[in-house]
């Protein structure tokens, strides 16, 4: 049953926007405060302006499910070239469930509390699945954000994106 789940990355937002009030000297608030996180920053801004916390993770289970769909999507049509199969590719997926593989990692697209997870994965897929329909203008903009999205995945993205362009230097000129 997929549905909306309370959202890890609202307890950080609480935390940034000083509603709960938090101890500085424990690692976990340095986990939420130090790095950088737009997720956190967007849910502090909401929470200020009156939103609940269930509201907020109600929006986040959305565009964790929004993005990883578009992800999966963009990267069917890049190599497929067919809407259909682009279009029924995430439910294929979903219905799937490849989770339930014996993988480690949280793959889950949706119904899983830990939306950070689930963007490290599907964000940078967005990206490059954007870059494979020649979008590239919101796809080197979304590759900029992928730091503030998730600074681990996103450094390690911008620098494959980045080697890529250096090798293929001489091209460059077709897309530009």
């Amino acid at each position: 049953l997929l549905r909306p789940n309370l959202q890890l990355a609202v307890e950080g937002a609480q935390i940034v926007a000083g509603i709960v009030e938090y101890p500085t000297q424990p690692p976990l608030y340095k986990y939420y405060v130090n790095p950088y996180a737009i997720l956190h920053q967007i849910g502090a801004l909401f929470l200020r302006f009156g939103v609940s916390e269930k509201s907020l993770s109600f929006f986040f289970s959305g565009l964790m499910g929004m993005v990883a769909f578009q992800a999966l999507a963009l990267c069917s049509y890049t190599f497929s070239r067919n809407f259909f199969l682009a279009t029924v590719f995430p439910f294929l997926i979903l219905y799937l469930y490849p989770t339930g593989w014996g993988i480690n990692f949280s793959t889950d697209l949706m119904d899983s509390p830990y939306m950070h997870s689930v963007l490290s994965l599907s964000f940078p897929l967005l990206v490059m699945g954007l870059f494979g329909v020649k979008c590239y203008k919101l796809g080197g903009f979304l590759l900029g954000m992928a730091p503030a999205i998730h600074p681990a995945t996103g450094l390690f993205l911008n620098f494959v994106v980045w080697v890529c362009l250096l090798w293929d230097f001489k091209s460059l000129d077709r897309y530009f």
